[in-house]
């Protein structure tokens, strides 16, 4: 390689070795509260002697799902429909 070449930096090569070690702490940071959160909750259930398990199977879902209809909401429509996670088509 030339002189010239070696020292010629783009600004995306700047970009993607500045990047990683911002993209390196804040997955760090995130798995760390994610531990501190786990460590939390199992410290709370063993003080309140509970046994979180998991929900027994709720058996095969095979039917026809229920259709609900919505009349009259007016304009908070797409967001009451939209909570319990009946989102409008369009």
């Amino acid at each position: 390689m030339s002189e010239d070449k070696r020292n010629n930096w783009s600004r995306r090569d700047l970009l993607k070795g500045a990047g990683m070690p911002v993209v390196r702490s804040v997955w760090w940071a995130g798995a760390k509260k994610g531990v501190s959160t786990t460590q939390a909750r199992d410290s709370i259930l063993k003080t309140l002697n509970i046994n979180a398990s998991q929900p027994r199977p709720s058996g095969p879902m095979g039917r026809d799902p229920i259709q609900i209809g919505i009349i009259g909401f007016g304009i908070k429509d797409p967001q009451l429909c939209r909570s319990p996670g009946f989102a409008q088509k369009s």
